[in-house]
């Protein structure tokens, strides 16, 4: 399913000139420099490609995957295979090499009637490998023997022709990507039909925390994971046709290759793509932007974006209509999460449904981790803050957001339970910071309501008076509690010395809280009487509220209630500052 849907994307991307990708035999790659061949094949000078640092991306003939051995690309390879030269220090090796560049140009280009096909044949006759480093040509530095890839073109007078570009050579590039069908046939897991299947699928780059020079989605190197009789034959464990191969890698290093169309969270990345081509760059921006994917220019620019997003997934939610140009919310929409394993990938999730399915998703998401905040706070609090606010700033990796970013995500996009991790580690990072920042309670709301099977019309975003559940009142209780410390002695400890003890076992700690909130009433009278009579009016009621006794402990989900009526107790304590300073 994920190799067809991807193979079906590359071939909505050739119907478009404009996405630029590559045609079948052909491929995308970072080009550093340019070998300038006079028409009699002479080497006149190396010419920098792009910024001289990162190159300029080409489109070049399919080139081979290379994890050991010697294997030459046509037109376009590293200085070991095109000059015979390189930094590693093993001069046998290069020249071994250049030696297998030189028959595979020589075979191919030898039969083409062209100026450039010649000069490059003529190039390979004339070149001495290693002259270069004895007599430098114009242009040549030690960056061109690091590594980077290097390409022929041809002098033309003033300028100069690419050898890719020549027709002559790009016409005998795709007989060879027609003719080039692999070395056996078999029924392909894609087509259903029995075709040349491709021994080795190209390498997919682009994937955080995968080899730089790129990882495999389907490959075989050991015995445990082969089928019988097919030792040592690689992508034949699961037959591919070569057609299929080319299709799926090339459209997944697109996707991967362009920012509207991928993300990151946690240790897994994320691409997703639209089945219409007209809508795909609209659907995916507005899922990028969803998600807090994408990136912008000014906080302003980001808090008008959200503030007009949150205004959409409100009325998506409650089913009336959104009209977003560009957007279609009928289109079949796929999210494909990948990991990096070792020299492969790992598929996290791969989820297909229609666009507004996906969004009304996020924004039922959205809305039952909608929870009071301060003003300055952004309006939405995105998956990636969430996972954030669960780290150990201390650690030196992000381990809880490698743990839990595929299964939340998948939480999100299907509608499905949160993850039980989320819940319980957002209860131990409260407990061991004594605080409840907006995220945590965020997650405990979302909790409660989808998990627990709590009443939205109870567990509401701002504090909820009507409320009756012991847990909830006994934190709002604490949280009163800790204002007329704070009101008598212009500071709050109890959070620190009392906040989990409170939270997992009321009774032995309330009894406590109590006798001493009677010394800092008696204070707080002293000093502001109004002041006093409010907050013992405020305690009062909560007391009421509770039963005969204190419960001795106090369940995990009972602890989550506890904490979420703790915050919201005290973010409608700043609600009331703020209105009334306004």
């Amino acid at each position: 399913m994920i190799i067809s849907s991807l193979a079906n994307y590359y071939g909505r991307l050739l119907e478009n000139p404009a996405s630029g990708v590559a045609k079948p035999g052909w491929c995308e790659r970072q080009v550093k420099f340019m070998l300038e061949l006079s028409p009699d094949g002479q080497l006149k000078s190396v010419i920098p490609c792009g910024d001289g640092k990162h190159g300029a991306s080409k489109i070049v003939p399919e080139q081979e995957k290379r994890s050991s051995g010697i294997k030459a690309n046509f037109l376009c390879d590293t200085s070991s295979y095109l000059l015979g030269v390189d930094a590693k220090g093993k001069p046998e090796r290069v020249l071994q090499c250049f030696e297998a560049s030189k028959q595979l140009h020589e075979a191919l280009l030898s039969g083409i009637d062209s100026p450039v096909a010649a000069a490059i044949v003529n190039y390979f006759d004339l070149w001495n490998p290693g002259q270069i480093l004895d007599n430098p040509i114009p242009g040549f530095t030690e960056e061109v023997l690091e590594g980077g890839n290097l390409m022929f073109c041809l002098e033309d007078g003033t300028s100069w022709k690419e050898a890719c570009s020549d027709l002559s050579i790009k016409r005998a590039c795709d007989e060879r990507a027609q003719n080039d069908g692999g070395q056996s046939e078999m029924v392909s897991l894609v087509t259903g039909r029995r075709e040349p299947i491709a021994r080795l699928h190209p390498a997919i780059k682009g994937v955080a925390g995968a080899q730089s020079m790129g990882a495999s989605l389907v490959g075989f190197n050991c015995e445990a994971f082969e089928s019988y009789g097919h030792a040592k034959e690689q992508g034949r464990n699961a037959p591919v046709d070569v057609k299929s191969t080319q299709a799926y890698t090339t459209a997944l290093n697109y996707l991967l290759a362009h920012r509207e169309h991928r993300g990151r969270f946690g240790d897994t990345t994320v691409v997703f793509w639209s089945s219409s081509q007209s809508a795909d760059q609209g659907n995916c921006s507005v899922l990028s932007l969803a998600l807090g994917f994408s990136i912008f220019e000014s906080k302003e620019s980001e808090a008008e974006a959200t503030s007009n997003l949150k205004a959409a997934l409100e009325r998506l939610q409650a089913g009336k209509p959104v009209d977003i140009e560009g957007v279609s919310f009928g289109d079949e929409f796929y999210l494909l999460g990948l990991a990096p394993n070792a020299a492969r990938l790992s598929v996290r999730f791969f989820l297909r449904d229609s666009f507004g399915e996906v969004m009304r998703h996020v924004a039922n998401h959205y809305r039952i981790t909608d929870i009071c905040h301060a003003a300055f706070d952004p309006p939405i609090a995105t998956p990636y803050r969430l996972l954030g606010s669960l780290e150990n700033p201390n650690a030196k990796e992000p381990v809880i957001s490698s743990q839990l970013s595929a299964p939340l995500m998948r939480s999100i996009l299907q509608g499905a339970r949160y993850p039980e991790a989320l819940f319980q580690n957002a209860l131990l990072r409260v407990r061991a910071t004594k605080t409840v920042k907006r995220e945590h309670a965020a997650i405990i709301r979302a909790y409660l309501i989808r998990n627990a099977r709590m009443e939205e019309k109870e567990i509401t975003v701002d504090v909820n008076p009507s409320n009756e559940n012991e847990a909830y009142v006994l934190g709002r209780t604490f949280a009163v509690l800790e204002q007329i410390q704070e009101a008598a002695n212009g500071k709050a400890t109890i959070a620190d010395r009392y906040l989990n003890a409170a939270c997992s076992t009321p009774a032995t700690t309330f009894p406590v809280l109590l006798k001493l909130s009677v010394a800092h009433l008696s204070k707080v009278s002293r000093n502001t009487p109004g002041r006093g009579v409010y907050l013992e009016k405020a305690l009062g009621e909560l007391m009421e509220m509770q039963q005969t006794s204190f419960p001795k402990r106090l369940s995990l989900i009972d602890q989550g209630s506890f904490l979420l009526g703790y915050y919201q107790q005290k973010q409608a304590r700043y609600k009331k500052n703020d209105e009334q300073e306004a």
